[in-house]
C-alpha cells in the first residue's frame, strides 16, 4: 500500500528490483535520498543506460535518446510514482534532469 510523505506517494514494497522502490524504503527508514539520484537512478533504468553516464545537466531527448512517444511515457509514470500532474504547458520546460528535479521539488 503507497505512504504518502510530503505530498509523495510511495509504494514502499519489498521488491528490490525497482529503484524507486528501494529510495522509497530508505527514505521511510530515515535516510535522506537525494531527488536527483531517484531521477538518475529510474532513468538509468529506463533507458537501459549506466547511472555514471547521466547527469543533472544531460539532457532527456538528445543525450538520453528518448523519443517524444516515451517522454509522455515517462511523464505518465513520474505522474503516477508522484501522484501528481504535469501540465502540458510545463512538460515543454522540461529538458533536462535537473528540470525533472526542480519540478518534482517544487509541486
Amino acid at each position: 500500500m503507497p505512504v504518502t510523505i510530503c505530498g509523495i506517494a510511495i509504494d514502499a514494497r519489498n521488491d528490490r528490483s525497482c529503484s524507486w522502490s528501494f529510495c522509497a524504503q530508505n527514505f521511510l527508514k530515515g535516510m535522506v535520498i537525494d531527488m536527483q539520484k531517484m531521477v538518475i537512478d529510474f532513468l538509468s533504468e529506463y533507458c537501459n543506460l549506466k547511472d555514471e553516464s547521466i547527469t543533472g545537466e544531460s539532457k532527456l531527448i538528445l543525450d538520453l535518446g528518448i523519443s517524444s512517444f516515451e517522454l509522455l511515457d515517462l511523464c505518465s509514470q513520474i505522474e503516477d510514482t508522484f501522484d501528481m500532474r504535469i501540465r502540458d504547458e510545463n512538460l515543454a520546460k522540461i529538458i533536462t534532469i535537473d528540470d525533472v528535479v526542480k519540478y518534482l521539488e517544487k509541486c
